[in-house]
């Protein structure tokens, strides 16, 4: 290893798969340097070490990027760069020499120079492979890259060859043992096989082919508008968010990637990356990196992390190159049925899921919040999108798909407000008057006879829910003895539909579980239901094992005891239900729970409660969403609707707020909710083609509690609409498609063959 001092210098490496199937045949190696003749030789002959499948035709092209006009010595190298580029010859061939660059394209520019790929009428019909100047490339690269391209999985941005095994998220204090300098490893990372990961990996990276190109354009238009150093093209959060303005950056889980852009920035290195605008423009598309598990902290490409732009004084490689032997040992044992797609935190996220960063792009209430046509489109989309699509569900469709049906619905005070939004609309088929704050014990409902609580104007049992009762009495073993925690409502409906509410204060305990065996199982035929909320607020009281143990808001994911008894509890509360609903004519809903566990006052958020709240309901529905799809249950995610930087404040009824109260969600979010949980329960009981056909928003109802939800019905975008950021009018992705804008890049958002 030799120390070359205080230089700048960068290499990538371009492979090009010609054929159109599955397996490499044809290579074409891209070279792209600068100035580091040392790293660039030390290349050069893993390149030649390497072992290849026989009739593999290689070509070789070596770019040199410009230097700076005053950098002298970065010249001198320059030129010893460029003669052992022209001199080296490899299996009887010399390099092609491209080294005519007079100015300095940097880090970025380099990258999106090195390849054009070639899209013949939809096929791909080239591979790139780009390595930065210090990685080292294992002698099984070649086969390592054939395996993982020829079981390249749907959500795959490329794959990566680099070691990925830490977290990235949220803040240094966070995620670094010990508040040193180790990053904590990624959890659920397979000892073996490929995955997928929320950032790019970019010391050994093959992007598809149509990805890179997409990219390339998205960069370029992002360019002109002036917007490439904006947070929205290069900050995602730790959850997959895109960056807006509604964010603040205290509040915003930024991910390592798009911070370390940040410091680049200040430093006026902003050219020297580009990952965090890849890792952007992958979380706008669900995509992610595929990238190779292998144990012994064994990888197919090392970085030695030489002096640049991002390393000084290291000269260390980052792992240990993984030999032809232990490949093919370990090979065995790849199993690629069940990948594992992981964000930058370690938790799984599903290929369908999106986190729902299009109900702050699109949507942005007026001043006055009234609700047009194509605001309340927008918020249906952003819920939908990584769901099936949804119909818009009318009352007459949903008394149709609910027809004869008793419905159950279980939870906290969230899902209370959820059922008489839900009642509400199947009694009149309109989004209702926003929650009142001001009435007293609003979120409790009329119980035993007190009309002076809900809706101003709304006489108590007509429209929504009746009285309601008690379902469990003082001496049960339940959290608190409060009547307003053991309520139960029950709610007639047209086309003999009921819908019936349980207030329950954990995932599992005894009057629960009476509860499911003597009535749930024998009498409902539909069952929506969450947890959640109690857990992340107090001590775990109800489990005698973990009565020491703080679970409330951090504690929830540093405790492996609180995560791994969730985990039991719903599965303890899953397997008593599913007897009964994985019937055919059954259905069941589980909603995640939503931002960020309990509310909080001004200090509690100044003093990072409601960040670590998020954290904690991330880790509850990680843990929600991989035992609901190993049951087989299907699960709501709503955490978008209300985030840290949009869920207001406790006791604060702040009108752009996504929460009346800094918990409880207003009305025209629990109405997206019922839209998506309606499509899905139709496709469950197997309605969905029967009752779902053409569709129109509901008519809101007046209100002198709440701001008027008047909606108005111009689809028609101006020619400013097309331009404004923000997905309006007849759109069908943002500023693109529609009867008046240009047609969207492949890959956005499109309803017929011309949005695109």
């Amino acid at each position: 290893m030799v120390s070359v001092g205080r230089i700048t210098g960068f290499f990538f490496l371009l492979v090009s798969k010609i054929s159109l199937g599955g397996k490499i045949n044809h290579l074409t190696l891209k070279i792209l340097t600068q100035k580091r003749v040392e790293s660039l030789q030390r290349l050069l002959n893993s390149i030649e070490i390497a072992k290849y499948a026989d009739g593999i035709n290689i070509d070789v092209e070596i770019y040199i990027d410009g230097v700076d006009s005053a950098d002298k010595e970065g010249k001198r190298l320059r030129k010893n760069v460029i003669k052992l580029a022209k001199e080296w010859e490899w299996q009887g061939k010399k390099a092609v020499v491209y080294d005519t660059e007079k100015k300095k394209k940097g880090v970025r520019g380099s990258w999106l120079k090195c390849s054009e790929p070639k899209i013949v009428a939809g096929e791909e019909l080239s591979r790139t492979l780009i390595v930065e100047d210090d990685v080292e490339l294992s002698e099984a690269w070649f086969e390592i890259l054939s395996y993982a391209i020829e079981n390249e999985a749907e959500g795959s941005a490329g794959i990566s060859l680099q070691r990925q095994a830490f977290r990235l998220d949220a803040y240094a204090n966070e995620i670094f043992e010990n508040h040193g300098r180790t990053l904590l490893p990624l959890p659920n990372l397979p000892q073996v096989g490929l995955y997928q990961f929320a950032h790019v990996g970019p010391w050994a990276f093959s992007p598809k082919p149509l990805v890179w190109k997409d990219f390339k354009k998205w960069i370029a238009i992002n360019t002109k508008k002036q917007k490439i150093d904006h947070p929205s093209t290069f900050s995602v959060s730790a959850d997959g968010t895109i960056y807006n303005q509604n964010h603040k950056e205290n509040l915003y889980l930024e991910t390592l990637p798009s911070r370390w852009y940040r410091r680049s920035l200040a430093e006026g290195k902003g050219d020297s990356m580009w990952t965090a605008h890849f890792d952007n423009f992958c979380a706008r598309r669900n995509l992610m990196v595929t990238h190779i598990s292998l144990p012994q902290n064994l990888a197919a490409a090392t970085s030695y992390r030489d002096n640049g732009e991002h390393f000084f004084d290291i000269h260390t490689p980052d792992s240990n190159l993984v030999t032809m032997k232990q490949w093919q040992s370990f090979l065995p044992f790849f199993d690629e049925s069940n990948l594992l797609r992981l964000d930058v935190s370690g938790f799984p996220r599903s290929l369908t899921h999106r986190r729902l960063d299009d109900l702050d792009v699109n949507w942005i209430p007026d001043d006055d919040l009234d609700l047009t046509e194509s605001q309340v489109s927008s918020l249906l989309d952003a819920l939908a999108y990584g769901y099936d699509p949804i119909e818009t569900v009318s009352r007459d469709q949903a008394l149709c798909i609910l027809q004869n049906k008793k419905i159950g619905i279980m939870g906290d005070s969230i899902s209370r407000y959820f059922t008489f939004t839900f009642n509400y609309f199947l009694r009149t088929g309109e989004i209702p008057p926003d929650f009142d704050i001001t009435l007293s014990d609003v979120s409790w409902g009329y119980v035993n006879g007190n009309e002076n609580n809900g809706w101003n104007g709304v006489a108590a049992g007509v429209d929504y829910y009746d009285f309601g009762d008690l379902w469990n009495d003082e001496d049960s073993d339940f959290r608190s003895t409060r009547t307003q925690h053991r309520q139960r409502f029950e709610t007639a409906h047209d086309s003999d539909i009921s819908t019936t509410f349980w207030f329950i204060q954990d995932t599992w305990y005894p009057v629960l579980e009476d509860l499911i065996d003597s009535t749930i199982n024998n009498d409902y035929d539909i069952l929506i239901v969450n947890s959640g909320w109690w857990e992340l607020t107090d001590s775990d009281t109800l489990d005698p094992d973990l009565t020491a143990v703080d679970c409330s808001l951090d504690g929830m994911y540093k405790n492996e005891d609180c995560l791994s008894g969730y985990e039991s509890d719903l599965r303890n509360f899953i397997n008593a239900l599913l007897p009964t609903f994985s019937l055919d004519n059954k259905a069941i809903v589980w909603r995640n729970s939503n931002c960020c566990g309990d509310s909080f006052t001004q200090s509690e958020i100044n003093d990072g409660d409601m960040r670590k709240g998020a954290l904690a309901a991330h880790a509850l529905n990680v843990i929600t969403n991989d035992v609901m799809a190993e049951l087989g249950i299907q699960t709501f995610d709503p955490s978008g609707t209300g985030n840290i930087a949009n869920v207001g404040i406790k006791n604060q009824d702040i009108i752009d707020k996504r929460t009346f109260d800094g918990s409880h969600p207003r009305v025209w979010v629990y109405y997206a909710w019922i839209q998506v949980i309606l499509n899905k329960i139709a496709k469950q009981l197997g309605n969905y083609d029967a009752c779902l056909g053409t569709t129109e928003i509901p008519t809101p109802a007046p209100s002198t509690a709440a701001p008027s939800f008047k909606p108005t019905y111009s689809m028609v975008p101006t020619s400013a609409e097309c331009s404004n950021q923000v997905r309006d009018g007849s759109e069908t992705d943002i500023d693109c498609g529609g009867a008046q804008c240009d047609a969207c890049e492949i890959g956005l958002s499109c309803s017929i063959d011309s949005d695109c």
